[in-house]
């Protein structure tokens, strides 16, 4: 199984250089929200090397019903600097797994 991780499970204890700005999207119960995954390095790359053949993936997101006190908590985080801008994020998330999908790499 390979799973694609948009967020952190656990706080982070070391600071940080740079941090991309978050983003939050608004989903509305009943409404589904389509997109496209690109990488900014192979999957895999970094970890164990993924070896060719059929694979199930499944994706980690992170959730949460009320944006604004994390942005808010961001905000602070990022002004302040006593810690990773990813803790306000991972204390406010909720997660939750897609069902797997089959995929097939090749080499």
């Amino acid at each position: 199984m390979i799973e694609i991780r948009f967020s952190r499970l656990q706080p982070m204890a070391v600071g940080v250089n740079s941090f991309p700005q978050p983003e939050f999207m608004q989903i509305a119960p009943g409404e589904a929200k389509e997109g496209r995954f690109e990488s900014a390095r192979p999957v895999g790359q970094g970890t164990k090397t993924i070896k060719p053949g059929k694979w199930r993936v499944r994706i980690l997101v992170a959730y949460g019903y009320e944006i604004e006190s994390v942005k808010n908590a961001l905000a602070q985080s990022l002004t302040r600097g006593e810690e990773h801008p990813i803790n306000p994020i991972v204390r406010w998330q909720k997660i939750s797994y897609s069902a797997p999908v089959s995929m097939i790499f090749e080499k």
